[in-house]
């Protein structure tokens, strides 16, 4: 069967063209990115990225979640499945 989104070897290929296989685009406008984005930076080893790339999420909008939100979101999630 044929992935939209995977190459014939199997690699990811994202719907944006500019986008090069084996890469994905995340935007730090988009509301469903921005945790992902905020959770990469805090594991990448160079700190100076991390606060830069948190300094630019904040001066987007957003307010990451405290680690208590974060639990109770989950279980919601696997409360409503």
């Amino acid at each position: 069967m044929k992935r939209p989104h995977l190459t014939q070897r199997g690699v990811f290929r994202s719907k944006y063209k500019w986008c090069k296989s084996g890469f994905i685009a995340l935007q730090f406008t988009n509301h469903h990115h921005q945790p992902f984005i905020w959770e990469f930076a805090n594991q990448h080893p160079d700190r100076e990225f991390q606060k830069d790339v948190r300094t630019a999420l904040i001066n987007v909008g957003y307010h990451p979640a405290s680690l208590t939100e974060r639990i109770f979101h989950v279980l919601r999630q696997l409360l409503h499945r």
